[in-house]
């Protein structure tokens, strides 16, 4: 498996694309969101904080500012590799390192939401046995401690009933914001 940034980079190339080509694809490029789900959520959120720029700017030579995207979008995401970490991620994320304190400290997203995060837009079961639902009130005190605009929606359970709605005011958010 790929360890850290290749991914990251991956996704800074894709928005630099996006918004590169907004012209011929008819996408506004102030108006891009970025959705992750569960480790992905992590990738995305990592993409849109502060805490990646220095590895993209420096490995794959772009402008960090220039592709976070305009909107975060989050389904039971990876944000902590502290106590409430979900640890598999970060081992895939950082292989061998996976216990270095240093870089789970760099990787917990919640040290790094601030001005420059976009607003957010988060969803999670209060009965997630894979990543815990504590990963999300994290993310929600950091973005309200920084200032950051943020709608989430805790569900009592994975259940079809319960959820099927996150798409609906998923998109009732991103009209509102755009």
């Amino acid at each position: 498996p790929s360890r850290y940034p290749v991914a990251l980079l991956e996704a800074a190339e894709a928005m630099r694309l996006i918004r590169a080509n907004a012209d011929q694809w008819h996408v506004n490029p102030a108006q891009v969101a970025v959705l992750g789900f569960s480790a992905g959520g992590h990738l995305a959120a990592n993409l849109a904080t502060s805490v990646g720029d220095e590895d993209i700017r420096e490995q794959g030579g772009i402008d960090p500012d220039a592709v976070r995207p305009n909107a975060l979008m989050l389904s039971y995401p990876v944000i902590t590799a502290g106590k409430y970490a979900h640890r598999g991620s970060f081992q895939c994320l950082l292989g061998d390192q996976a216990h270095n304190q240093a870089l789970l400290d760099k990787f917990s997203i919640e040290k790094h939401i601030d001005a420059k995060t976009p607003p957010v837009f988060v969803w999670h079961t209060m009965t997630d046995d894979a990543v815990p639902v504590e990963n999300t009130l994290m993310l929600i005190q950091a973005c309200r401690a920084a200032g950051v605009s943020i709608e989430a929606h805790l569900f009592p359970a994975h259940i079809v009933e319960c959820v099927q709605c996150w798409p609906d005011l998923a998109e009732a958010w991103l009209r509102r914001l755009f």
